[in-house]
């Protein structure tokens, strides 16, 4: 069913793409390239002929992955098409129902086009965190080997994908007492004031989440202050052992300045569509403290639909946060040592097969 809110029908910016035209390689100005992706990513036959031998073997998958607005929608249709994949999502707000201009969920036109997983299918009440993605998108993996495609993993969520790849390390249980107090303190003091609290003890745990993400915040508080040591020091010592085998992870970006003008167009276009009347009613049917509600898009509105903040003013709000978020996603891809980076202002600079060449 078409997806609409208010008057307008919610469509992504597609920069500049003639929609008339099929989401194909050569739609977007790139190779098309089948015969040489297949020739470089292993055939079904291979794929089930492998698992056969090796029952336990970390199922496969191929990551697209890339900061908000910067195209990975559109890439991600015309790949899937191109090697018969089947896109498993990685954005940690498109879980939610009903939250469907804020996130710039893919339309129902790009879901009939490729099949999708792991989006629109959590109560906005309902807390989500990386652990229960990775347990949700490894079984989305084996759905689709079995049916004899290819899983292309999408999403700006690096945490999300990297707990999909690797099991999440070995963390000591924290004091509930200390979870109590922490919970209290973000109450009275305010969420941002927790993250610059956890910046002086943890800052690379702190540099890695956004500063309104009250429940990784106050995790991480609660296991320095429960074992003395930062969050970050349990990553870094406890063995990982690997999840999925990714065949590649292709990190797409943009120069910032246009990347910085592909968000604020997008930002007018959700209003345009009528995301402040999503966020009305949402708030209307949940409240402010239902999960949803405390993503980016969404929460930017509550002091406009209390009456203390014009439209204009929070409508600048977002696009700035959504610049930074941006900034933070593009920081986490950095840390990626096996990601290989294309810059979609420039489409040629490499040709698929040589993107999708296992390395």
């Amino acid at each position: 069913m078409e997806r609409t809110t208010g008057r307008h029908e919610w469509r992504p910016y597609t920069f500049g793409r003639d929609e008339s035209r099929p989401y194909t390689t050569t739609a977007l100005g790139l190779p098309s390239c089948r015969g040489a992706i297949h020739r470089a990513l292993p055939c079904r036959g291979v794929i089930h002929h492998a698992q056969s031998r090796a029952s336990d073997a970390p199922p496969a998958a191929i990551v697209l992955g890339g900061p908000t607005a910067v195209g990975k929608t559109e890439v991600a249709i015309s790949l899937a098409r191109e090697i018969r994949a089947e896109i498993i999502s990685a954005d940690s707000r498109q879980v939610y129902r009903e939250l469907d201009v804020g996130t710039a969920k893919p339309t129902a036109e790009q879901r009939r086009a490729v099949p999708h997983h792991l989006v629109d299918f959590l109560d906005p009440r309902e807390r989500y965190n990386a652990e229960r993605f990775a347990q949700d998108a490894l079984e989305a993996i084996r759905g689709i080997a079995s049916r004899g495609k290819r899983a292309l993993v999408v999403g700006g969520t690096g945490f999300y994908i990297e707990a999909l790849m690797y099991e999440m390390s070995d963390i000591p249980p924290v004091d509930p007492d200390i979870e109590t107090r922490l919970d209290a303190q973000a109450a009275d003091q305010g969420v941002p004031a927790m993250h610059t609290r956890l910046a002086l003890v943890d800052p690379e745990t702190a540099a890695r989440l956004e500063p309104n993400d009250r429940q990784r915040i106050l995790r991480a508080l609660a296991v320095h202050e429960t074992s003395g040591r930062p969050l970050s020091h349990f990553h870094e010592i406890s063995p990982r052992r690997e999840r999925v085998k990714v065949a590649r992870y292709v990190v797409l970006t943009r120069p910032r300045e246009e990347l910085y003008a592909h968000i604020n167009t997008r930002v007018d276009r959700m209003i345009e569509a009528g995301l402040v009347d999503e966020v009305r009613g949402l708030a209307d049917r949940y409240g402010w403290e239902a999960e949803g509600l405390k993503a980016l898009g969404y929460r930017q509105f509550r002091e406009h639909l209390s009456g203390n903040r014009s439209l204009a003013e929070s409508v600048e709000l977002l696009k700035r946060d959504t610049r930074r978020y941006a900034k933070r996603q593009l920081t986490w891809f950095r840390r990626v040592p096996q990601a290989m980076w294309v810059d979609l202002s420039d489409p040629g600079a490499l040709a698929w097969e040589d993107l999708l060449r296992p390395s």
